[in-house]
């Protein structure tokens, strides 16, 4: 029974399912999950493997959050970027801050997708862990839009978060999960669209500029 109509929307990761056409939407293109594959073609071509209408084989160890192909990488800094990507804008927009882990697997990372919470100035990672069989190595979050105490958007000026910066119980955060780790890195993705990376076991103050956004 569901008295009061409620719906599960999301499907595998990164989809959300669409009544009206039953697909399951992926940003990119849609998948029909009768056919167990999406209705078009990869738009990246072959880069996401020699089948252009699949989705990974593994969706509980891997994503396709865009609809385009599972990704992974020996690079750390890519998987923040491609992470951060995914949900900086939308964060912007709605000034809302997302975020997620980044989990290590035989050599390879790659990003859980992103969540958010009722509170529009955090998102709790606490709860969340990697797929059985990898590491947790890092997160990314976002901090929104500039915005004043009340969580209305505002200029630069007037914001009061210090929203282009980590925030000291960020850094804590981050330094808290990597003890005890070979490796951790934070990301987080700025409302200039900067992103900016931590690393708590690097001399000095650990942030670095890996994207630079606008001014």
């Amino acid at each position: 029974e569901n008295p009061h109509q409620l719906q599960q929307l999301i499907r595998l990761p990164g989809q959300q399912y669409d009544e009206e056409s039953g697909l399951y939407y992926n940003r990119h293109r849609y998948y029909d999950p009768l056919q167990g594959r999406y209705i078009t073609q990869d738009p990246i071509g072959l880069k996401g493997g020699w089948n252009l209408y699949t989705y990974p084989l593994s969706p509980v160890n891997s994503m396709d959050p865009l609809g385009l192909y599972e990704f992974k990488s020996k690079n750390i800094d890519d998987i923040g970027i491609f992470a951060l990507a995914m949900c900086n804008g939308e964060s912007i927009n709605e000034n809302k801050e997302y975020g997620g882990l980044i989990c290590k697997k035989q050599g390879e990372y790659f990003p859980m997708n992103p969540i958010s919470s009722n509170d529009n100035d955090s998102v709790d990672l606490r709860n969340i862990k990697c797929p059985e069989g990898s590491e947790r190595v890092g997160d990314y979050h976002t901090h929104g839009f500039y915005s004043d105490d009340k969580g209305n958007k505002v200029t630069k000026e007037n914001d009061v978060y210090d929203s282009l910066n980590f925030s000291s119980k960020d850094l804590t955060n981050s330094y808290m999960n990597g003890m005890g780790k070979k490796e951790y890195s934070s990301y987080l993705g700025t409302p200039n669209n900067t992103y900016l990376k931590y690393n708590p076991k690097a001399k000095g103050n650990g942030v670095t500029i890996i994207r630079q956004g606008s001014n």
